[in-house]
């Protein structure tokens, strides 16, 4: 029995994937929004263990990245689906995703007419449209994040299958508040309080704060939409074959 081990950054996202597929062939870990610790869970999880209740766990045969993500393609907006095809970094790294979990997400009708696209692992948190546009120009990706390079590293260190599954949260042509530069909490959670009083140094980022919020609603919305019908193509195909 094929077994799935997904690496998210956020408390909300791991939610959003429990809530779509309640299997016990799925582990979900959070890695906070950084690389290193996405890394160390998914090394974890490419190892037999324990799960969190303390049972003895097999090691995973797939590793997956699941989140929200910034977009770098002007035509990307809040709530497209990405399917990645590599993972690039800033010190020229390169992760290939699994071909063959490639094809079984192609032939899913969730993702039809989606090609799959570069996503850029960052160790940083991309602020700045014009960074963004940089980024793009650099690498021919096409949306970012903060955990998909950690997790795609530690698979290939094991020799273990990768792939990501994105949900994009801020388009490219948007700056992202400077209140929300630290508000990702280690275990995933969010600091409101700290963001509210860094934003109330300037009120005009409270709109921008909630324009955030309410696309990374329709980020997770996607996820929420999509992952079912995702993991069980990736689980069935694994199985059969």
């Amino acid at each position: 029995m094929s077994k799935i081990g997904i690496i998210c950054g956020l408390k909300s996202e791991a939610k959003a994937v429990r809530a779509a597929f309640p299997d016990e062939r799925v582990d979900v870990v959070i890695s906070g929004a950084n690389a290193q610790r996405a890394e160390l869970l998914a090394r974890a999880l490419c190892q037999p263990g324990k799960d969190q209740f303390g049972a003895e766990r097999g090691a995973v045969d797939l590793i997956l990245s699941v989140g929200v993500s910034g977009g770098l393609l002007p035509a990307y907006q809040p709530g497209d689906l990405v399917i990645g095809s590599e993972v690039v970094t800033k010190n020229g790294e390169r992760f290939a995703c699994e071909p063959r979990g490639l094809e079984m997400l192609k032939k899913s009708h969730r993702a039809v007419g989606i090609n799959p696209s570069i996503i850029y692992g960052s160790d940083e948190v991309v602020m700045s449209a014009e960074h963004k546009q940089k980024i793009h120009a650099e690498t021919g990706a096409k949306s970012v994040d903060m955990e998909s390079h950690g997790a795609a590293r530690a698979a290939a260190q094991a020799g273990i299958a990768f792939l990501a599954v994105r949900a994009i949260a801020d388009p490219a042509d948007r700056a992202l508040p400077t209140a929300a530069l630290n508000a990702v909490k280690p275990d995933g959670g969010t600091r409101v309080f700290s963001t509210l009083v860094n934003a109330a140094r300037d009120p005009l980022q409270f709109s921008e704060l909630a324009q955030l919020g309410n696309d990374s609603k329709q980020a997770l919305k996607t996820l929420s939409i999509n992952l079912s019908g995702l993991l069980g193509v990736l689980l069935l195909g694994r199985d059969l074959g």
